[in-house]
């Protein structure tokens, strides 16, 4: 599927313990990986329209690849909770090209750096994560293989939108 545009995301991960209480996860850490710019970090890139935080993802129409990266902060959760329902929401922001789509989740298989990137050319003297790298920066640590190390298997496949 190629989905052109670009898209950004809130992510709000809710859960309802046994004890009928539900918990609101967000998003603690985040940042974008391009293939159009694959050694520039996104951790805090702000854009210009409204200066909001938000990551791309899919594909633009000139073939650029967007991948977004997030962790969630889920210290919250008591140890021995028996976690009940999981509701995972995402908002999607166009301008899309005719649909359906479907957006796929996936969980990473090795660790990676935020960042405080902003997008810009030649930026990447930080520590952080990029199209190339998990970590950049002196102590750089390559991905396995460009663009991220993630299980193939989709751990949530969206509705079509």
């Amino acid at each position: 599927m190629r989905i052109s545009g670009h898209f950004s995301f809130l992510l709000l991960w809710s859960f309802a313990p046994a004890m009928a209480e539900t918990v609101t996860i967000p998003v603690a850490e985040d940042t974008m990986l391009s293939s159009r710019s694959p050694d520039n970090n996104f951790g805090e890139h702000l854009y210009p329209m409204d200066y909001t935080y938000r990551v791309r993802m899919g594909w633009s129409p000139h073939g650029d690849h967007y991948r977004a990266l997030s962790r969630f902060d889920v210290s919250g959760v008591p140890p021995g909770a028996e976690i009940q329902r999981v509701d995972f929401s995402v908002r999607v922001t166009g301008p899309l090209q005719p649909g359906p789509f479907r957006f796929t989740f996936h969980r990473l298989t090795r660790s990676w750096v935020e960042g405080t990137g902003t997008g810009t050319a030649g930026e990447p003297g930080m520590e952080a994560a990029t199209w190339n790298s998990r970590r950049s920066g002196g102590n750089g640590m390559a991905w396995g293989q460009p663009g991220g190390d993630f299980e193939t298997k989709p751990f949530l496949v969206s509705q079509a939108i």
